[in-house]
């Protein structure tokens, strides 16, 4: 069963160029190797399955590994000490996080976005659990900001009743 799994996740891996294959501006790269910004290997307007590297920018990735990420599209996984992305529809694990719309699953460290965050300092979000958490609808941490709830500043939990709008 195992087995079948991976060939079909391959299949749909090697598969995505084909997708975008009547689009003239679609540029595809399997792997994006860069150490800085300018220092890319292969155009940084190009989607990728595997992106390697210290500081990058790059449309799209499946798989980011680096310590800086920027990225425009986030489709699977991000591991950094500081993810940025435009639009995510994967999840990303770093110190800080940062996204511009929707946002699927953060963890660690600094958490700016807009569904489920875990981290130490977690903002605007509606699920939230970490240390200090502002303006979620669900909190769990030892500090909570929710100025939705009777009592807005909380300890341990906090919860949106609709009270008051920021």
């Amino acid at each position: 069963m195992d087995k079948r799994i991976l060939i079909l996740c391959i299949f749909l891996l090697l598969s995505l160029p084909g997708l975008h294959a009547g689009d003239k501006n679609y540029k595809f790269t399997p792997v994006q190797l860069s150490w800085s910004q300018d220092t890319s290997l292969f155009d940084t307007e190009n989607n990728t399955i595997l992106t390697l590297g210290g500081i990058f920018e790059q449309e799209s990735a499946i798989l980011s590994l680096g310590y800086v990420n920027k990225i425009d599209h986030n489709y699977g996984f991000s591991f950094g000490i500081v993810n940025l992305t435009q639009k995510n529809y994967g999840s990303k694990f770093g110190i800080v996080n940062w996204i511009r719309f929707f946002e699927a699953f953060q963890v660690l460290g600094i958490n700016v976005a807009d569904a489920v965050q875990i981290g130490i300092v977690n903002d605007d979000a509606p699920v939230q659990i970490g240390v200090v958490n502002g303006r979620g609808k669900f909190q769990i941490g030892i500090w909570n900001y929710c100025p939705g709830s009777y009592l807005p500043h909380l300890p341990l939990i906090n919860f949106d009743m609709g009270k008051q709008k920021e």
